[in-house]
């Protein structure tokens, strides 16, 4: 072999190691700043977004309706129609639980908090079947308004107690925490 030819084999050897280092620092870089990214806390909205999902009517709730306008106030909430369904709210000559907890989840999906949290909380009362479920979007109304403390009561009560909310109320105190 030349002494021309070992040398330029040396070189080509350093460059691939140089390659290699190159890239396993890039990897290296790319996953500190992913790992700090996800160190920063969110903010209310980001932290709303990513814990918000609209509420199913339940099976057989169009069956239930009282009247006409009780039957269009179901059907415009199930078609995610929220802006007809909080119209049509407030034309029900009564309401329900499942009715407050609906129209404060359409408040809750328009991103206007406030409209909905008087219909959340009275359907978070003590002894409604919906509970659990409305003081989850009741929090989450406190999150999207900047409340963090209001959100964690709301949030610490869910965790004390077994229902499907749990998890997620966990998922979000420990968020709110950070």
């Amino acid at each position: 072999m030349t002494q021309h030819h070992q040398h330029t084999s040396g070189k080509s050897a350093r460059r691939q190691q140089w390659r290699v280092r190159g890239i396993v620092l890039f990897i290296l870089l790319i996953a500190l700043a992913w790992w700090l990214a996800s160190r920063i806390p969110l903010g209310p909205d980001a932290l709303f977004d990513r814990f918000f999902t609209e509420y199913s009517l339940p099976d057989g709730a169009l069956q239930t309706a009282r009247d006409e306008t009780h039957r269009a106030f179901l059907t415009a909430y199930a078609a995610g129609e929220y802006r007809i369904a909080a119209t049509l709210y407030a034309r029900l000559e009564a309401t329900d639980d499942l009715d407050r907890l609906m129209y404060g989840v359409g408040h809750l999906a328009l991103r206007r908090p406030v409209g909905g949290i008087g219909a959340l909380m009275e359907a978070a009362q003590e002894g409604s079947a919906y509970r659990n479920q409305a003081q989850w979007y009741l929090a989450l109304a406190y999150v999207k308004l900047g409340d963090a403390e209001n959100a964690r009561i709301l949030l610490r009560e869910l965790t004390a107690r077994a229902g499907d909310q749990h998890q997620q109320a966990e998922a979000l105190l420990r968020k709110l925490r950070d």
